[in-house]
């Protein structure tokens, strides 16, 4: 960075300020060349490599998974057929030629109380 690019650059500057209805002094214009001058040699980091998340572990509630199960053996009493049980949360079934599904959710308590 020598003084005659400082000069150059804030000539330029200030010259561009002026034609932006925004008029520089010249001490400031001297002060964003350096700037600026300064910041072409700064490495920049790219962002190339994004950072993963840890694969969530699933937990898994047996009480939802029993309690479909008790739902699944009495459907297939009713009649049901091609029942299927998805992770213990959902329920697939046919009852008279009709597909369904049926899906347990377990609430939280609320925070606070």
């Amino acid at each position: 960075m020598t003084i005659n690019e400082i000069e150059s650059l804030a000539k330029r500057i200030k010259r561009q300020c002026e034609e932006d209805g925004e008029p520089v002094t010249i001490e400031e214009a001297r002060e964003m060349a350096e700037l600026e001058l300064k910041a072409r040699h700064v490495n920049r980091v790219s962002n190339d490599t994004e950072k993963k998340k840890p694969a969530r572990v699933r937990k898994v509630d047996a009480t939802k998974g029993m309690i479909l199960k008790e739902v699944q053996t009495l459907l297939e009493e009713l009649g049901a057929t091609d029942t299927a049980l998805n992770n213990e949360v959902e329920l697939s079934f046919n009852y008279n030629n009709d597909n369904y599904s049926l899906r347990l959710i377990k609430h939280r308590a609320k925070k606070g109380v």
